[in-house]
């Protein structure tokens, strides 16, 4: 419970309006970010605890079509939520936080549903609670951000989470994937630039983002347990002629890892730009 109760003091410090926004890196730095921002989920009045919240399990629920985007800076948590297919209008949005401290009795934070009258599209986002101080949670935390989505008759559901005073053993990695562990870029043979992502992968099929920026399913590959393959020249939106930074997540069974991603142009006539 004092986790919790510390929990609730860093979020009642955050303001209701939240002038400062995570530095969206890549095209969220430019004059005409790519993506459509819908809306934000705040902290107010209308929230309720909940104690204890049920434990997530991968491949226990149906993957939403978005992701959920979570970075830590600087002992700062800025989390978004990013479509990456069609979201009807009429949708209902509700998040929670989650902490567990591993005691086996999780606590978390469950926000009022949300729904916009337009849809969302690939790129489109929401702006989840951004949290600060979050080193001053000890001892060892598992954050947990969950969107569950509910489109008519239909609910699915998009997790991202970190940790706070812990790390992951080998034998942990293949429990807690997806996890990125490492990139690389490569030209192929038809001159289309392939992002390598390496690290720890399910079976399940995966969804990948480059913040605003979704590649389509078929541009994704899934190469083996430790390997997705992406094809940067059919994601639309991209600029492959710059120097640039993303927030990438590959989510799987509507689990999600985000890194901080740096691309690096090819020289000019070598490889295939992405339709803009």
């Amino acid at each position: 419970m004092r986790h919790l109760q510390t929990f609730l003091m860093i979020a009642a410090c955050i303001p209701a309006m939240f002038a400062q926004q995570a530095p969206r890196r890549g095209h969220a730095l430019t004059l005409q970010p790519k993506g459509r921002q819908m809306g934000e989920i705040r902290f107010g009045a209308r929230k309720k605890m909940v104690k204890p919240h049920a434990a997530l399990a991968p491949n226990a629920v149906t993957a939403a079509p978005g992701v959920v985007q979570v970075h830590v800076e600087e002992g700062k948590v800025f989390a978004f939520f990013v479509a990456t297919g069609t979201i009807p209008s009429g949708s209902q949005f509700q998040v929670s936080i989650t902490i567990d401290d591993g005691s086996g009795n999780p606590s978390s934070i469950t926000f009022d549903p949300v729904s916009y009258d337009s849809d969302l599209n690939p790129g489109d986002f929401i702006t989840l609670p951004n949290l600060d101080n979050m080193s001053d949670l000890q001892p060892s935390l598992l954050v947990t951000y969950t969107v569950d989505l509910a489109s008519g008759r239909n609910t699915s559901e998009a997790n991202g989470d970190f940790l706070i005073g812990a790390s992951l053993g080998y034998s942990d990695l293949s429990n807690f994937a997806p996890i990125i562990t490492g990139t690389s870029v490569k030209i192929a043979s038809n001159k289309d630039v392939i992002l390598v992502i390496n690290g720890f992968f399910t079976s399940d099929t995966p969804l990948v983002v480059l913040e605003g920026s979704v590649p389509p399913a078929s541009a994704i590959t899934r190469v083996s347990s430790s390997e997705i393959d992406v094809d940067l020249s059919q994601t639309k939106g991209l600029d492959l002629s710059s120097l640039s930074e993303y927030l990438l997540t590959v989510s799987q069974a509507g689990f999600a890892d985000t890194v901080v991603y740096r691309f690096a142009p090819f020289a000019d006539g070598t490889y295939n730009q992405a339709p803009q």
